[in-house]
This record gives structure tokens, sequence and C-alpha cells, in this order.
């Protein structure tokens, strides 16, 4: 009977009810749109709305109807008619055609030549000329990501199978391969596997498309996370901090005091054009990127696309190489760097309003293209990174994005967004507007999984405040409260060879030269959006010491963890 209380026997209807109650206590215009939409399953039209803040001029009432309007916007599962597969393709091949336009362009008579060459002088400025300390340090930083590669996959694989499978590289890595690979690791194999690049996939993005990324050769991966390291490296020196979004957050808040705008570019990954990173980049240093790049994609139809853009997602430096290009132009646009004005992350940019028009038409010249939608030059509304503001209050909305196969109980999954949610448009705790809707889904939660806990510990329990916890005080001098809390059973594949030993040897010395930061933290700040589940702390999940390791993918049933941690006060209904 307990059972039969949970959502999660039925994700969808799960959540058309929990959005359904959400714009039925709103009541306004924007919520009759959504309880109709969701009456007569017009699901294309509901994941399609959409808001303007220039319509609003008081924040509770946007706030409000943001939510209403966004709170399906990323469902896994809504019978909407989207393809989303279909779409992220049709987002590939026009990227592609804007490259090939850009590259076509930036090589032509009519090409921006004083732009380019003030762009290459700052982009100069910031990451100067390679030298044998800085390939040491890519040597060095060289590391195998979490994810996928050509020839290792990802669900079902433990972590050693990037060292046991075959490695796979292009042509322009053979070189270089025993320097990067050692002797160790390269000599378990009789021959190295040759591709032509990467391979076309695709991944949730939103319930209107998937996102489409590429996996990379892992020779090639393992290289370019190298390469991204120290290009993160030089612009953490220059002031600008890829390992922490809170900068790009705090400008965002700020941002209609300051005389500040926030753009969002479309597609940034996949306009990134061959010609532009070659005429912007020193020689060195575009040397080095096109060594580990991969010149091809693999289509899902076995077709081979030879590619125009330089680099896509799945590459281990897009994201550090599209930063650097785009603060570049930042500092273009707006005659010199200040921190305090102008900062990027990715593809999103914050300058001062004076200098959007200047910004705007230099990223247009050199193939990028602004996002309209997400991006605000003016205003009492502003986002960048995650975060998004009104008249200075923060109006982020949550989504419901549970995953059809996820075990998490979904009434759990609500409560906990519900809880963060509130936390965060609440003053002091959290706006009690949302506590019947909350005390609705809490009673559903299955009595396993209705443990209180913080929120740093995620969906391991119910999210709930200092005061309500009663949990008890740890004994033996320690500081904290002795919390129990509730994580899937993972499949755990035991392993004794020169695979196993070489994966160990480099986690310790990632630990080794990792800042102490890196890796004596819990887990990120619950605020930031990830997906707790899959980030329970070492400690707390199935011993992978020794000769076991975690197998992608699996997960059985739950159990229970007990853990000491500190509780934050700010979590009370108020």
């Amino acid at each position: 009977m307990r059972q039969s209380l949970d959502c999660s026997l039925d994700p969808r209807q799960g959540e058309l009810d929990v959005a359904s109650e959400i714009s039925m206590s709103v009541d306004s215009p924007r919520a009759l749109t959504v309880l109709l939409l969701i009456q007569y399953e017009e699901f294309d039209q509901l994941v399609s709305l959409d808001i303007d803040p220039i319509h609003y001029d008081c924040v509770d009432s946007f706030r409000k109807d943001y939510l209403c309007t966004k709170v399906l916007s990323k469902s896994l599962n809504l019978p909407t008619s989207f393809d989303l597969k279909a779409e992220a393709l049709k987002s590939f091949y026009k990227g592609e055609q804007q490259c090939l336009e850009t590259n076509r362009a930036l090589t032509g008579s009519d090409r921006p030549q004083a732009v380019i060459n003030d762009l290459k002088q700052i982009i100069y400025s910031i990451v100067g000329s390679l030298s044998r300390r800085d390939l040491d340090f890519v040597s060095n930083a060289c590391r195998h990501g979490p994810g996928a590669t050509v020839g290792t996959a990802g669900s079902g694989s433990v972590p050693s199978d990037k060292y046991r499978d075959t490695p796979t590289l292009t042509c322009s890595m053979i070189p270089y391969s025993r320097s990067l690979m050692g002797d160790r690791w390269i000599g378990q194999f009789g021959s190295l596997s040759v591709v032509e690049g990467n391979k076309f996939t695709t991944v949730p993005k939103s319930a209107k498309t998937d996102r489409g990324i590429c996996i990379e050769p892992g020779v090639n991966l393992y290289c370019q996370l190298g390469i991204g390291s120290l290009i993160r490296a030089r612009l953490r020196k220059f002031g600008v901090d890829l390992n922490d979004q809170q900068h790009n957050r705090n400008l965002a808040a700020q941002a209609a005091e300051k005389g500040l705008a926030t753009i969002d570019l479309s597609l940034a990954s996949d306009t990134l054009s061959k010609v532009l990173v070659y005429q912007l980049m020193p020689d060195d240093w575009f040397e080095l990127l096109d060594l580990s790049r991969s010149p091809t994609t693999t289509l899902p139809d076995g077709s081979v696309v030879t590619l125009e853009k330089f680099s896509s997602m799945g590459n281990g430096y897009t994201f550090e190489l599209e930063s650097l290009i785009f603060l570049a132009i930042a500092i273009y646009a707006t005659g010199g760097y200040n921190g305090s004005e102008v900062t990027v992350y990715g593809d999103d940019i914050i300058i001062p309003q004076s200098a959007t028009t200047r910004c705007i038409d230099t990223l247009n010249l050199v193939g990028f293209s602004v996002n309209r939608s997400k991006s605000f030059l003016a205003g009492r509304f502003f986002e960048s990174c995650g975060s998004d503001w009104f008249d200075n209050q923060p109006v982020r909305p949550f989504f419901l994005r549970q995953p059809p196969s996820s075990k998490v109980p979904f009434s759990l999954y609500v409560c906990n967004r519900i809880r963060l949610y509130a936390r965060v448009i609440g003053v002091g705790g959290c706006d009690s507007w949302l506590r019947a809707l909350w005390l609705k889904y809490y009673a559903k939660v299955p009595k396993q999984w209705k443990l209180p806990v913080p929120p740093e510990l995620g969906d391991t329990g119910v999210i709930v405040s200092h005061a309500e916890h009663k949990c008890p005080r740890a004994v033996n001098g320690l500081e904290g409260n002795q919390v129990k809390g509730t994580i899937l059973r993972t499949s755990s594949s035991p392993k004794f060879d020169n695979p196993l030993l070489l994966l160990r040897l480099s986690q310790k010395a990632i630990v080794l030269q990792a800042p102490k930061s890196h890796y004596t933290g819990l887990i990120p700040d619950a605020g930031k959006g990830h997906d707790f589940q899959s980030q329970i702390p070492q400690h707390l999940s199935d011993s992978i010491s020794g000769n076991r390791e975690i197998v992608r993918g699996f997960l059985g049933r739950p159990r229970t963890f007990k853990t000491i941690v500190r509780w934050p006060n700010d979590y009370l209904w108020v």
C-alpha cells in the first residue's frame, strides 16, 4: 500500500500532476494556459511555451509564471511529437553549414583581417608561447574522462577498461602515442587501433531536442584533457576561473544595478570553425590543438563527415578553447579587461551594456550567432550559468527531468526539488508558498527513503532543515550529526591485472597533483543542479579499493548508509 502511493509508478502522470498543482496555486492567465494545455494533452505547445520578462513589473508574479512555464520544459517523459535525436542531428548539420560559410568568409577577399589581428594579440597576451615546461604540464595533466570513448563503452564498463581495451587514436597522434601513454600501458597491446575520427551521438537535453555530442578516440581524449587543463590554468592566471561559476552568477545578480548585459550563443561549440581557430591561436598552440583534434565524425547511419568545425562538444578542450576565444572577443568589445565587469564561462558572456553592440557585431563577424531568446542586453531580467535574476532577486525555476530509468522514488525527487527551489526564492529560509505541495508529496515518500538529510547529500533522503532532522549528535568528539540515508546498490566487478594497477597509479597521481579542494569535498553544492545520485561520496558507495571496481550503469536495490555531517541552518519553512 505504501509503495502504491509513490508517483514513481507513473512518472509522466506524476509530472503532470505537479505542474497542474503548481499552476492551480498560482492562479494567473499563464497558469490557466498551462492547465488547459495539460488538460487537452497539447504537449508540444506545453514544452514550447516561452515567457518574456518585459511584460512583468513584479518579481513575485514573474517568478511564479516562470515556474509554471518551464517546470516541464526539460521533461523526458512527455509524449511529444518531436524526434529528439533527429532534432540534434539537424543542429549538427546547421552548425557545419555555418562553419563552412565562416571558413569561406575568413579566407575570402573581404576577410576582417584587422579584427582577427586584434583578437589574436589579445589571445597571445593570455596564453603566451608554449615552453617545454608547458608541454610537461600537459603530459602530467593527461587523464581519462569518465565517459565513453571510441572503442570503450560507457554503460556496463569499469574504469580500468580504459587501460584494458585496445586504445583508439587518429593518425596524427601516432608519433606521440608512446610518449603520452608510457611503456607499461602501450606495452600491453600488440597494436593500436587507428580510427578516422570521433562518433556522433546524443544525450538528453530538453523535451524538444537531444544534445548532440561526439565520442572521441581514447588516446585523443586523454591528450585533449591535458591541453584543456593548460588553457584553464592560463585563464585562471589571467583572472577567469573556469572551475567556479559563482563569479558569473554574482555578476548576473548585479547586472541591473551595474549596467551589465548577459549574452548567450546558439550552437557555440558547433560553430567554432577551423579557419577561425587557425587564424586566432598562436602557431605553436594551434599545432598542439590540431594534433589531437578529430578531423571527421561518423554519423549514426555510418556515413563519415569531414568536419568544418574545429572541435565539438565531447572534445576534452572545447570548453576551455571557446571560453578563451569568447573572452578575447569580450575584451576587444570593451576595450580592455575588467574582472568586475567582463567575464565568460563557456558561451556565457557578461559585459557592460555599452559594449554589447560591438560585441555582437564581432561575434557575428567571426561566425557565431547570438541566442536572442537567452541574451539580455538591458532591462530587469538577466541569466548566466544556470542562475536567473529579476530585479536582483533569484527566480530560477526547478525542472522535472527525472529519467524514466531512475529508481529514486518520484515523490522523493519532487520533495527535494521543491525544497531546494523554496530555499533559493526564500529570504532566510524556504518560502512557505510551496509548503502545502511539499507536504503532499512528503506523505508519499516510501518509508526506506523517508530519512532526513541535509542538502549536500541530495536524493539519498528527504532534505529538511536543522530544526526538523532530530538526528543524534556525533560521538567521540566528532562535530556534526549522525545521518542515515539511502543509496542504490551498485554492482562491482573483481579485477586484478595490469590495467587495474595502471588505473590505481593514475588515481594516486591525480590526487597528488590536485589542489586540496579537489578531493576533500563531499558533493558539489546542491544548488548547482547536479545529478546527486551519481555523485555520492566514495566512502558512502560500495568499496572500489583493492581489486573491485564499480560497474557503470548498474543500480540494484536501495541500501542504507550512515555518515556524519554538519547541518545548514537556512532550510526552515518561513
